[in-house]
């Protein structure tokens, strides 16, 4: 495979209509290979954030824009319901592809039914593709849409050889990683560290429950003041000592909340489900580390010396030796998101030892996957805000819970 980046043309277009539309339930092995380079050993699910995000996937349909209403446009493409975009590739061995759709988030927010149906339009297309058994890694808002990747089973379970994994549980083990790693950057102890959560969905609470026991002080921040109280009182009950608070940041005080509480905390992560940032004007973010794992993103990419703030992206495995033929903006192919290293790694598991994961997060299955990682060589993303490549030495200094 090419290092340099391509992009999806036209002739790709037409080679995954083609496929939707032959009238078999999988298409040969050898005719997968022709069209696709190779038989995938996993499949990466994921969606635009924008309309602008599949434009810049495939620019010659930003062209078409100019001549065909975009309402029109997009509804052509609809009636295809996934796109083959991308190839990632690791030593020869183990083979995936990155489809996506042309349904934005809201789109696969507002009608679960009709997102339930185009997941089963999905499973048949991969099923055409996979000549073997397949692993299928879900992205961004598709599990919170298909109810963690649960709504995936009653069409995965007509075809045995593909099995769907939400991604969540080694999206964990990176924000784990991440944080371990941001704390010896500093030069402080984990068991002393001061975290903030925002955002306690699955992932969010699943996080709290690894931290708790293994830091000195959790904070808890989300607009559900129910469920944070009962998270919060979960935490306690497991008497591992570690100071639990809880901060209420509705929408019609969150940026007032948010700046005073960031800057009280070592380093913040955050996995919420949002629409826009949290914090729009990028000066109020001072004396912080965030950790943003928020798909839109919930903070602008920072790194100022004078704020004392780096924001770095979340979410990211660092996977030796892999290999994407397209950039997803972070300058380095060995960088992967948490939910497509699920999938490969589900793929590299060659005895089996683990299994995919939707549904709640299991903190087994996050060891498990952990001790995993450690074995083979996969680690933490680098430290990258926006395009940039951070160091450690450059972290030091910018945490708040001073």
């Amino acid at each position: 495979m090419q290092a340099e980046i391509k992009q999806y043309g036209l002739m790709c277009l037409v080679r995954d209509w083609l496929v939707w539309l032959l009238p078999v339930r999988r298409i040969p092995k050898g005719l997968i290979r022709v069209l696709y380079g190779f038989s995938p050993d996993y499949i990466f699910l994921t969606h635009p954030r924008s309309i602008d995000d599949f434009y810049m996937v495939a620019p010659f349909v930003r062209r078409l824009s100019f001549v065909v209403p975009d309402k029109i446009l997009r509804a052509i493409l609809k009636i295809f319901p996934v796109y083959v975009v991308s190839r990632v590739c690791w030593e020869g061995k183990i083979n995936g592809l990155i489809i996506t759709t042309p349904f934005l988030p809201q789109e696969l927010l507002e009608n679960r039914d009709k997102t339930v149906k185009i997941a089963g339009r999905i499973i048949r297309f991969i099923h055409k593709i996979s000549a073997k058994r397949i692993y299928v890694g879900l992205a961004a808002w598709w599990p919170i849409a298909t109810n963690n990747g649960l709504a995936f089973n009653r069409f995965s379970s007509n075809n045995l050889d593909i099995e769907v994994t939400s991604g969540h549980t080694v999206t964990l083990v990176s924000l784990y990683l991440t944080v371990v790693k941001i704390a010896e950057a500093i030069n402080i102890p984990l068991e002393k560290l001061r975290i903030l959560i925002l955002g306690v969905g699955r992932v969010g609470e699943g996080a709290a429950n690894i931290f708790n026991g293994r830091v000195c002080e959790i904070g808890l921040a989300d607009k559900n003041v129910a469920r944070l109280r009962n998270i919060k009182r979960n935490l306690i009950t497991q008497g591992k000592g570690v100071t639990i608070e809880t901060h209420d940041i509705r929408e019609t005080t969150q940026e007032e909340v948010l700046e005073k509480v960031l800057s009280a905390y070592h380093v913040a992560v955050c996995t919420t489900s949002n629409v826009g940032f949290l914090i729009k004007d990028e000066t109020k973010l001072k004396n912080c580390i965030i950790v943003d794992d928020s798909r839109p993103e919930a903070f602008p990419r920072v790194f100022s010396r004078e704020s004392c703030c780096a924001v770095i992206e979340g979410g990211l495995m660092k996977i030796p030796g892999i290999k994407m033929d397209k950039d997803f903006g972070f300058g380095n192919t060995e960088n992967v998101f948490g939910c497509l290293a699920e999938a490969f790694i589900l793929a590299l598991d060659a005895n089996k030892k683990l299994h995919p994961m939707i549904g709640e997060i299991n903190v087994d299955d996050f060891e498990k996957v952990l001790s995993f990682c450690k074995e083979t060589g996969i680690e933490a993303g680098d430290f990258l805000s926006g395009h940039r490549k951070l160091s450690g030495s450059e972290l030091r200094g910018m945490q708040g819970g001073q």
